[in-house]
């Protein structure tokens, strides 16, 4: 999931006036722990200058979408 998070920063954020959200609402069952846990890390990575590594770092690559990597 990281790795899908800064994939994300990585393509949006240059330039500048990028903002990070999950939206307005989220689908039923959804862990609200993956939620905090997804805009914690991206809060982490996500500072201006966006210098985020574009392969997956050691452990991080699950290989699955990113729909099946937030049901974990």
């Amino acid at each position: 999931m990281r790795q899908k998070i800064r994939a994300t920063i990585r393509l949006a954020a240059p330039g500048g006036g990028f903002e990070f959200a999950i939206g307005g609402e989220t689908y039923a069952g959804t862990d609200p722990e993956v939620l905090a846990k997804t805009w914690d890390y991206a809060h982490e990575v996500g500072k201006y200058p966006i210098d985020l590594p574009e392969e997956p770092l050691p452990g991080e690559d699950d290989g699955l979408p990113v729909w099946e990597a937030v049901s974990m």
